[in-house]
């Protein structure tokens, strides 16, 4: 479950439906009617393939690479393993 909500994060990401952070994790929870270990899990995964970055004390932001928001609009991603070790064409 987590797998589909990060690629329903990296969509909104790539549509600009968030221009500069994240929705909060209870947003996200109720958004996707999922567990905060699931919402984190499928943060964690789109923060693997350098969409976001993480401030102490902050909201999870939206990564300045646009190289990379465009590379993952361009392919089909696997979202069980990092960007580095495998992207489908």
């Amino acid at each position: 479950m987590y797998q589909a909500i990060a690629q329903a994060i990296i969509k909104s990401i790539m549509a600009d439906e968030y221009p500069t952070k994240l929705p909060t994790e209870k947003v996200l929870m109720a958004q996707y009617n999922a567990s905060r270990n699931t919402i984190r899990k499928a943060i964690d995964v789109v923060f693997r393939h350098g969409l976001l970055r993480r401030v102490q004390g902050a909201a999870i932001l939206l990564s300045n690479n646009r190289r990379t928001r465009r590379k993952c609009s361009t392919y089909r991603l696997d979202l069980t393993s990092p960007p580095w070790l495998r992207v489908d064409h």
